[in-house]
């Protein structure tokens, strides 16, 4: 496997491919959670096991994350939305005759949500989705992320500092910015929807409102596993997303 890091736009951009020159025939834009980076371990096994069969995978870091240049005013949805598509559309450029699809876990998963019409309009209408715990509810997630029992008490204080790999400041604006931003809406597109029993982090009973609101997304629990599988748990967990997008890309 080939993995290259550069930069596009002021993206931190990782790209892994098949360790001959053959032709790309599917890539997967793979966006990670909050607090990550493209350094992700899900990532890099998702990687391992679609480069090997001829894939190609192109992940980032999403604003304030990772290697981001970006001020500590970019932590908005316009922005992560931003990014996600402007790294789309240079996979696709970059393999133009490979069929597209997107691996996105929590915060990652949210983004992606909220970013559909906009993934479909590049990707085509049936892309393959998989969606790894993703925060279906990220206002109720963040808020229990930097130990905030109330949305009024994150109000009053104004702005929290956060560390994701480095320290930021995040204001109640971001907040207020993922409840304008509802991803819980129909999604009108076929996905498959990874989640781990023991998951404290993103709660089940949003994960599984989100499924009953939108019943073309395929609900997998995986019993015993929790926000961060590793070891057996994350394989497992990968080789199932990785059956279900070559199934799809098959179609």
């Amino acid at each position: 496997m080939r993995v290259t890091d550069y930069t596009v736009n002021d993206i931190r951009i990782r790209r892994f491919l098949p360790d001959n020159e053959q032709t790309v025939s599917r890539l997967v834009v793979a966006v990670h959670g909050f607090g990550g980076d493209k350094d992700s371990t899900c990532i890099g096994v998702l990687a391992e096991k679609l480069c090997g069969s001829g894939g190609a995978v192109y992940t980032f870091d999403l604003p304030c994350h990772g290697e981001s240049p970006l001020p500590d005013t970019a932590l908005n949805t316009e922005c992560c939305m931003e990014h996600l598509c402007t790294v789309v559309r240079h996979a696709k450029e970059q393999c133009p005759q490979a069929a597209g699809g997107i691996f996105a876990t929590s915060f990652g998963g949210y983004t992606a949500l909220i970013a559909m019409p906009r993934l479909e309009e590049l990707l085509g209408e049936n892309f393959p989705l998989v969606l790894r715990a993703p925060a279906v509810n990220p206002a109720k997630t963040f808020l229990w992320i930097v130990h905030m029992k109330t949305a009024e008490q994150f109000r009053e204080k104004g702005t929290v500092r956060c560390r994701i790999g480095k320290r930021i400041s995040i204001s109640y604006s971001f907040y207020e910015d993922m409840i304008a931003h509802s991803c819980m809406h129909n999604i009108d597109h076929d996905g498959l929807l990874l989640y781990g029993s023991e998951d404290n982090i993103v709660l089940r009973d949003d994960i599984e409102d989100f499924c009953r609101r939108n019943p073309r997304i395929s609900l997998h629990i995986a019993e015993g596993v929790d926000h961060r599988p590793h070891g057996e748990a994350l394989d497992a967990m990968v080789s199932k997303a990785v059956q279900y997008l070559d199934s799809r890309f098959a179609q």
